[in-house]
C-alpha cells in the first residue's frame, strides 16, 4: 500500500520538547494521518462536523502537529453525525482500511451467523470488557498496533478513535436525568453484566425495570450492546455539556469519572496545522482546553500506549509468525 507522507524529515529520529521523536514512531504517526485524511474526506462528502479531541486537540493547539510522547489520535462527533458515520464508513472507505465497531464482535459459544471475530472464553476471563469499546476504530489493515499480544481474535492495526459525544451531567431536567442514568444501566449490562447482576439481586432501585435487565442480560454480547447504543442514538438530547461516555462504572453516589465539556464549543468549527495537514478543531479551543485541562499550554509527560507496532507487517503477518 502507498501512503503520502506527511511527517517532516520522517526518515530520520529527533529532539521534541526534550522528547526523542524516532522515525519508528514518526511512520507510525503518518499511518495515522493517512487514516485522518481519508476520514476527512468522507466528513466533506457528507457535511459531517468533527474535531480532534483530548490530547490530540492539545497536539494541534500548542503543537501545530502530535504530542511528542503521543501516540494515538482522537477525533470527537455528535452522536447524530455518528450514526450517520457507522453507516457511511463500510462504503466509503479505502479497501485497506477498517471500521472496528465492539458489537462486530462475539464471546466464544454465541450464535455468530455473521462470522464475526470471536472472543475466547479464556480471554474473557482476563479481560471481562473485552471487546468493549463504544467508540469505532478506524484501522489500517496493513499495519500492526498490538495493545493485547496474545489475542489473534482482535483485529489490531493501526488506528484512529472515533468518539461519539453524548449529553452528560450535570442536567436541570429530570427527564435528561432519568435518560443518562438508564442508558448507563444499559451499558453496564454490556461491560460490568456481573456487577448489575448484583445490584439485582440485592433489590437496589434502578430506572429500568428488573424484568427488562434480567431480560437484556440474557441476551448474547452483540446483542446487549447493540440494544445500548440504539438506546443513545433514539434518545439524544439538546444538553448543556456532552462528552464521550467511557467505559468506567459511574454510580449514582459519586461524581462521573468523565469530563464534562461545554457543548457551545462544538458549535463552530475551524482548521488549524497538524503536521502536514490540517485537522478541525473548535474555534474557541483556547477556553476548552482551559476548562478541561487548566494550564494547558505547558506541556507535561503522560504514558505512553503503543506496546509492539509496525507501519510495514500486518498483524496477521505478526501472529502468523509467532505461531511458527
Amino acid at each position: 500500500m502507498q501512503r503520502k507522507i506527511y511527517v517532516k524529515d520522517i526518515e530520520h529520529d529527533e529532539m521534541r520538547d526534550g522528547f526523542l521523536v524516532t522515525s519508528h514512531r514518526k511512520k507510525l504517526w503518518n499511518v495515522q494521518l493517512n487514516l485522518i485524511v481519508e476520514f476527512d474526506r468522507i466528513c466533506r462528502k457528507h457535511n459531517i462536523k468533527w474535531s480532534v479531541a483530548c490530547g490530540s486537540l492539545l497536539g494541534a493547539a500548542r503543537h501545530k502537529g502530535f504530542i511528542p510522547w503521543d501516540d494515538d489520535i482522537d477525533i470527537m462527533v455528535m452522536r447524530p453525525d455518528y450514526e450517520r458515520l457507522k453507516k457511511i464508513l463500510p462504503s466509503e472507505l479505502d479497501r485497506n482500511y477498517f471500521v472496528d465497531m465492539w458489537y462486530n464482535y462475539v464471546h466464544e459459544g454465541e450464535p455468530n451467523p455473521e462470522g464475526f471475530p470471536s472472543i475466547k472464553l479464556e480471554h474473557m476471563k482476563k479481560y471481562p470488557w473485552l471487546p468493549f469499546s463504544p467508540f469505532t476504530k478506524l484501522r489500517d489493515l496493513n499495519t500492526t498496533y498490538l495493545k493485547y499480544v496474545e489475542i489473534e481474535e482482535l483485529i489490531q492495526g493501526l488506528f484512529i478513535d472515533i468518539f461519539p459525544f453524548d449529553p452528560v451531567p450535570p442536567f436541570n431536567n429530570p427527564e435528561h436525568e432519568k435518560i443518562f442514568w438508564t442508558g448507563e444501566e444499559l451499558r453496564r449490562a454490556v461491560t460490568y453484566p456481573d456487577q448489575l447482576k448484583e445490584e439485582l439481586r440485592l433489590g437496589k432501585p434502578l430506572y429500568t425495570s428488573h424484568e427488562r435487565l434480567k431480560e437484556i442480560l440474557s441476551l448474547p454480547f452483540r446483542d446487549r450492546a447493540l440494544i445500548y447504543e440504539n438506546y443513545l442514538a433514539d434518545n439524544f438530547f439538546d444538553s448543556e455539556y456532552v462528552s464521550f461516555i467511557t467505559f468506567n462504572a459511574l454510580p449514582k453516589d459519586k461524581p462521573p469519572r468523565i469530563p464534562s465539556l461545554l457543548r457551545k464549543y462544538y458549535t463552530e468549527i475551524i482548521r488549524l496545522p497538524f503536521e502536514g495537514i490540517e485537522v478541525c478543531v473548535p474555534a474557541d479551543y483556547d477556553a476548552l482546553l482551559t476548562m478541561h485541562y487548566g494550564d494547558w499550554r505547558t506541556p507535561k509527560m503522560s504514558h505512553i500506549h503503543a506496546q509492539i507496532y509496525s507501519t510495514d507487517i500486518s498483524y496477521k503477518d505478526y501472529f502468523a509468525a509467532q505461531t511458527r
